[in-house]
């Protein structure tokens, strides 16, 4: 409201109010809408229908085969989000020991399998890991759909003398926020667990596309079993021929 007060040079007083309808408009251009902007940049709320995002909180997993030292096994990593969780960025898996059997894997080799869930279960993709490149530590792995035939994303993994190296760079779909997801990758027989005993860890570190970072560490107990000597024994209680003997 504006109020204007005009007084003449004879005493006149002249009073007058003038009113305007203030609106404020909300992040989805709503004039006096409740819509507002959310931890993860996005518009909220209101006739937006869209919820806020979460804490950046992906479950991870990391599962061996076996434990034996020395021994190839099987390395399969899960992953997955909450609905309205930041997506994923990049994934990165190293560990403290251990290797892949880099010389062993030549292009074209299939040396794993993935499946993955996405959209909050709407979307359901079976791939095979296909060897694209090599080198002397360092091998590019592409995963394959198994129903198109076409690349859904790429893996680099290397040895890193001690340990290993995964790298997964997720493919951007156009909005920071996941509806809920899911990925089991398996990286099958060619992982070498260590030659000696001991402690064994694995840390991800996964960077959302808001530039969150999780770290998560996973440690396995490596034995080393003994060779297989029995001793044996053999007592006979004589010697001579064509008699007989307790044999013990």
């Amino acid at each position: 409201i504006f109020t204007s007060t005009i007084t003449s040079e004879l005493g006149h007083v002249d009073v007058q109010n003038f009113s305007f309808n203030i609106l404020c408009l909300d992040c989805s251009g709503t004039p006096g809408g409740s819509a507002f902007i959310d931890s993860c940049g996005n518009c909220v709320g209101g006739n937006t229908g869209n919820v806020a995002c979460i804490g950046f909180t992906p479950t991870v997993g990391v599962i061996l085969s076996n434990t034996h030292c020395d021994s190839l096994t099987d390395l399969t990593i899960n992953v997955s989000q909450d609905p309205n969780e930041p997506d994923m960025s990049t994934s990165q898996f190293t560990s403290t020991t251990g290797s892949f059997a880099i010389s062993t894997m030549g292009i074209g080799d299939t040396i794993g399998s993935a499946a993955i869930s996405a959209n909050g279960g709407l979307i359901n993709l079976s791939a095979t890991l296909v060897v694209n490149s090599t080198s002397v530590n360092q091998v590019i792995v592409q995963s394959i759909d198994l129903s198109s035939g076409l690349s859904l994303g790429t893996f680099t993994i290397s040895n890193t003398n001690p340990g290993i190296n995964i790298l997964a760079q997720s493919i951007p779909d156009g909005n920071n926020v996941t509806s809920g997801n899911t990925s089991s990758v398996t990286f099958d027989h060619v992982f070498v667990n260590p030659s000696q005993g001991g402690t064994l860890t694995f840390t991800s570190t996964i960077t959302s596309e808001l530039g969150h970072v999780d770290v998560q560490n996973f440690s396995f107990n490596i034995l080393c079993m003994l060779p297989f000597t029995p001793t044996v024994g053999v007592i006979l209680s004589n010697t001579h021929c064509d008699s007989l003997t307790d044999l013990t």
